[in-house]
């Protein structure tokens, strides 16, 4: 159309302009007289009007170059419209296969960007294909138009995010039609659409396919659910959950869907009846674990986590409480062997969630911490063992066995009667098997510290000291040997302990004081150069001071011999 129609335009305007311009013999002869007569005819003072004919040119130039002007922008557009792209968005690459069927059955084939001319009574299908970055898949969406038909969308993916359609533009034969990309935006889910039954039941595994949903899910989820509506002041559903969608009334779950309508409900998965308790075991569907909740028997194996196979020296130590009695036990290592061993050998059978809370308060609680510092809450609270806050069906014989020895042993660490100190009073020494001394677990008292209870615990080799209320305030470390002597002369007996200090693989034996009637401590160090160990002889406590480098051992006496003493508020060596 552009260069032909210009030319047939511009040929026209010649012979119009022309036939305009030609003027007869006749009309020259007419305007030459009139001129004259209007020359005779003229008076002084007054100017002739005189016709311009360069007017008449100017007009009709004017027309040519405006036509001229439009012919050539409208040929301009025309060209540069196959070019133009109408989208400017930042959508990810498609790729557009446009399809269209003629009235003689004959397809064209065009890639993206082309233009399709089709006749009348066309079908037109576009089928685009493009990237789902947040699903990792393909999203597909076929579009197809019909003369005069709105654009349906046929096809779509439930995991896509983003979706991209082409709708074709139809036109009567002879016109172009061009297919322009749109896009729209689906809601986000994690999961597929759940179909409900015919018959309205909620069953477990339809609970599974909408807790993959999360916080996709609304109030129009669950209105095709056989549902009661218990709540006053706001909507509460409450939706018992069946084994299958079959005959039959067994249910182990009840949904609870709470909240407004405006807004998204509040789902909680419940187990068993709903009794409105805030202690009843649940779950939330949108972020819980719903399966092993459901399936706890999944889950069994792992309820001891690294314990179910740990060796017992592998076990930093273990202690036991009950409400029963003021002080805990701490167990010496074959109290931990049959402990462990006693833990390890029980069977879960079924989660039973938080229902141990509202029983008794006469829990056994059995405090366990490996070597790598990792504490296990555990317990008994008939009838179920607990770990770390959840209660588990187990065998009753087994678990009867472990409560009642956990209490034997907890009832064999309770302090004795006081024992009065005078002069020198050994405890323990291990200077012949120092190994043993993880063997011993034993609480005392004294009767000039009547309101204290002293526990020795071998197996971190520390000596604890709690008050009459059960609180430990402080802890002594003890190695070797532990004495109570009157070091200060005050009348209080100190405790009195030797241990290694054990820094860098070097051996640093050192002497502890704790002036239990002062609330003061002090420690007798040789540093890089001696060794310090306290030993009995004759009824008097002495120390024995070994150089590091000496090829005598610490524990054989030949170093130098000293009694302890106090000088500036220090504890110091006192040679003898």
């Amino acid at each position: 159309m552009n260069e032909l129609k210009f030319l047939e335009v511009m040929g026209k305007i010649d012979d119009d302009l022309i036939k305009e311009a030609e003027i007869t013999s006749d009309t020259l002869s007419e305007t030459e007289s009139s001129v004259n007569v209007r020359a005779e005819l003229s008076a002084s003072g007054v100017e002739i009007y005189r016709h311009s004919g360069w007017l008449r040119f100017a007009a009709v130039a004017s027309s040519v170059l405006l036509i001229i002007g439009l012919s050539a922008f409208g040929g301009y557009r025309l060209m540069n419209r196959k070019s133009a792209n109408p989208d400017h968005n930042n959508n990810d690459p498609v790729t557009v296969a446009t399809t269209a069927e003629n009235s003689d059955n004959t397809s064209t084939e065009n890639a993206k960007g082309s233009t399709v001319t089709t006749g009348k009574g066309q079908k037109t299908t576009v089928t685009t294909a493009g990237a789902d970055n947040t699903a990792g898949q393909s999203a597909v969406t076929s579009v197809t138009a019909k003369n005069g038909d709105k654009t349906k969308y046929t096809g779509t993916s439930a995991a896509a995010e983003r979706r991209t359609a082409s709708g074709g533009t139809t036109a009567k034969r002879g016109s172009a039609v061009t297919t322009a990309r749109t896009t729209t935006t689906a809601p986000k889910t994690t999961g597929s659409v759940v179909k409900p039954p015919v018959n309205g039941r909620m069953t477990e595994d339809i609970v599974l396919q909408l807790a993959q949903n999360g916080d996709a899910l609304t109030w129009k989820d669950f209105e095709p659910y056989e549902h009661t509506d218990i709540g006053s002041g706001q909507d509460v559903w409450k939706i018992l959950v069946y084994k299958d969608s079959k005959s039959g009334n067994d249910y182990d779950f009840t949904l609870i869907v709470s909240g407004v309508p405006e807004k998204k409900p509040k789902i909680t998965l419940v187990r068993g009846a709903y009794t409105g308790s805030s202690s009843q075991d649940r779950v939330d569907l949108r972020t819980g674990d719903v399966y092993n909740f459901m399936h706890p028997e999944i889950a069994l194996s792992t309820v001891l986590g690294t314990l179910k196979e740990c060796h017992p020296a592998f076990i930093r130590s273990i202690e036991l409480s009950y409400p029963w009695y003021t002080y805990p036990a701490k167990l010496s290592y074959p109290e931990l062997e049959e402990i462990l061993r006693m833990i390890q050998e029980l069977t879960f059978t079924k989660n039973e969630g938080s229902k141990w809370q509202s029983l008794s308060t006469n829990m056994l609680r059995i405090t366990v911490t490996d070597n790598n510092g990792m504490v296990h809450e555990l317990g008994t609270q008939y009838p179920y063992f607990l770990a770390d806050g959840t209660a588990y069906s187990v065998s009753e014989e087994k678990l009867t066995a472990l409560t009642e020895r956990c209490v034997g042993i907890i009832k064999e660490h309770q302090p004795s009667g006081p024992i009065d100190i005078s002069g020198v009073w050994c405890w323990h020494s291990f200077e012949d098997n120092i190994g043993s001394i993880r063997d011993i677990s034993e609480s005392i008292r004294l009767s000039q510290f009547p309101d204290f209870v002293f526990m020795w615990n071998g197996k971190e080799y520390y000596i604890e000291a709690y008050n009459s209320a059960g609180r430990k305030f402080a802890t002594i470390p003890v190695q070797f040997n532990a004495y109570f002597a009157d070091i200060n002369g005050d009348g209080y007996p100190e405790l009195c302990t030797t241990y290694d200090l054990g820094l860098n693989r070097d051996i640093f034996i050192e002497v502890r004081v704790w002036d239990i009637h002062n609330e003061l401590a002090y420690t007798l160090s040789g540093g890089e150069e001696d060794n310090y160990i306290l030993y009995e002889e004759n009824g008097e406590l002495f120390v024995n001071k070994e150089w590091k480098n000496s090829a005598w051992s610490i524990l054989s006496k030949h170093g130098e011999k000293g009694r302890l003493g106090f000088e500036n508020g220090q504890l110091v060596f006192i040679p003898v």
